[in-house]
C-alpha cells in the first residue's frame, strides 16, 4: 500500500487474531510488491441517533389500569368462546397499558461508551473536558493544573463505577444463578456479532438471502414432526383438562415469579405487562384458562410462534446442524406450567422410580448417585456387570 508515492505499508499488525479469517499472498505482476489479500471478520455497532421510547412500568397508573380492565373482567366471566375472550382481554390489555404506563424518550448509548458508564460518569467526564477546553482557549497555566487534578480524581470516581456496576450487575446474579447478565456483557465486550447466515440448497449452492433461508430452515424443522393421530381414549390416570383445578390467586403468583425481561411472544404481551396489576390480571385469565381447559381449545395467536434457529455442531451450512428455538405467547406458558403440574401430579405414582429426568428433586446427578451405588454393590459382590448405553443423535 503506498501513500502519496512516499510511505510503503508492508506488515500488517493486528491485536486481535481471531479478526483474520484468511491470508492470501499474490505475487507480484507489473510492480515488485507482493500483494496480500486478508479476509476479516469484525462487528460495527451501530447505533441511531433517533431517540427510542421507553415505556416506566415503575410509574405506572395502577388506578387507570385496574378502570380499563374492570369491564373487561365481567365480561370474560360470562363468555364461552375462548378466541373471543383472548382477542377482548389481549385488546383492552393493551389498551390498559398504553393509558397507565407513561412513555419516555431515550437515546441509545454511544458505541464507544462502556455499559457502565452512566449520568453519573458522563457528568464527572464532561466537567474535567470542559477545564481542559477553557485552558486551549485561555492557555492558563492554573487551568491545566486543575485539569489535571480533576481528571485524576474523576478517574478513582470511574473505577470505583465500574467496580460497583460489575459487582451488583454481573456478580450478584451469578449468585443466585442468574447468568445473563454476565453473556450479555462478555458479548458486548468481545464486540462479535454473527456472521450472516448462509445455508446449502438442494442444488449444493449457498445462499445468504434471509427469505430463502428461512424456508429451508423451516422445511427442515417441519420435517422432523410426525403428523397427528388419535389418542388412546382410555385413560386410567384419572387426569382430564376438566379436573384441573385453576385459581386467581394461583395464576397471580405464577405472574409475579416470572423473570423480568421475559421476551414477549407474537401477542407482543410482555410479562411488565401482566404485573401491573397482577391480580386484576390473574382473574381475567383465569376466565381464559378455565374455558380452554373445558373446552380443549386454545386461541389461535397461542399457536405462533417466533422461530429462532440454534447452530449446535458441525458445517454451519446444513439445516440440519440447527435446533428450533420457540418464543411463545407468556400467558399460554402459564397454562403450559399448570397443566404440567397437575400432570406430574397424576403421573408420578406411575412412573418407573429409577426415571429420574424431568421429575421434581430429580437429576443427572441423582441418576449418576444411583448408577454408581448399584456397580459399587455388584462389585462387592463379585458380579459381572454388563452395560448397555443409547444416545439418540438430533433428537428435536
Amino acid at each position: 500500500m503506498q501513500a502519496h508515492g512516499t510511505t510503503l505499508l508492508h506488515i500488517y499488525v493486528f491485536t486481535v487474531s481471531a479478526v483474520v479469517q484468511s491470508r492470501v499472498v499474490i505475487s507480484p505482476g507489473l510492480s515488485d510488491h507482493y500483494i496480500i489479500d486478508i479476509e476479516m471478520r469484525y462487528s460495527k455497532r451501530i447505533t441511531s441517533d433517533n431517540a427510542q421510547e421507553m415505556r416506566l412500568y415503575s410509574k405506572a397508573d395502577v388506578d387507570a389500569f385496574q378502570e380499563q380492565l374492570w369491564t373487561t373482567q365481567n365480561d370474560l366471566a360470562t363468555m364461552t368462546d375462548v378466541n373471543k375472550m383472548w382477542s377482548l382481554f389481549s385488546r383492552e390489555l393493551k389498551l390498559a397499558v398504553n393509558k397507565a404506563v407513561p412513555v419516555k424518550s431515550v437515546r441509545p448509548k454511544p458505541s464507544n461508551q462502556p455499559r457502565w458508564f452512566n449520568r453519573k460518569a458522563n457528568k464527572l467526564v464532561t466537567k474535567h473536558r470542559k477545564t481542559y477546553n477553557k485552558y486551549k482557549d485561555s492557555g492558563d497555566p492554573f487551568l491545566l493544573t486543575k485539569y489535571k487534578q480533576e481528571r485524576r480524581l474523576h478517574r478513582a470516581e470511574l473505577r470505583k463505577i465500574e467496580q460497583d456496576y460489575i459487582s451488583t450487575k454481573i456478580c450478584k446474579p451469578l449468585e443466585t444463578g442468574n447468568s445473563k447478565p454476565f453473556y450479555q456483557h462478555l458479548k458486548w465486550s468481545q464486540g462479535v456479532t454473527k456472521p450472516p447466515m448462509k445455508l446449502k440448497t438442494e442444488g449444493n449452492d449457498h445462499t445468504e438471502d434471509p427469505i430463502e433461508c428461512a424456508n429451508i430452515l423451516n422445511e427442515f424443522f417441519s420435517s422432523q414432526f410426525c403428523k397427528q393421530h388419535q389418542l388412546d381414549s382410555n385413560n386410567s390416570y384419572n387426569c382430564t383438562a376438566s379436573s384441573i383445578e385453576v385459581s386467581d390467586a394461583g395464576v397471580a403468583k405464577l405472574l409475579t415469579a416470572l423473570k423480568n425481561g421475559k421476551s414477549a411472544g407474537p401477542d407482543d404481551i410482555r410479562k411488565e405487562d401482566l404485573v401491573i396489576d397482577p391480580i386484576m390480571t390473574a382473574k381475567c385469565l383465569t376466565s381464559i384458562f378455565k374455558v380452554s381447559l373445558s373446552t380443549s381449545t386454545l386461541p389461535g395467536e397461542w399457536k405462533l410462534a417466533y422461530v429462532s434457529p440454534l447452530h449446535k455442531k458441525g458445517p454451519a451450512d446444513q439445516p440440519n446442524n440447527y435446533r428450533p428455538i420457540s418464543l411463545t405467547s407468556i400467558p399460554c406458558k402459564l397454562l403450559e406450567h399448570i397443566v404440567l403440574h397437575h400432570l406430574n401430579i397424576a403421573l408420578d405414582k406411575f412412573l418407573y422410580n429409577r426415571q429420574h429426568g424431568f421429575r421434581k428433586g430429580l437429576s443427572c446427578e441423582t441418576q449418576l448417585c444411583g448408577t454408581y451405588h448399584d456397580i459399587a454393590r455388584h462389585v462387592d459382590k463379585g458380579d459381572t456387570i454388563h452395560a448397555v448405553v443409547l444416545d439418540f443423535a438430533k433428537v428435536l
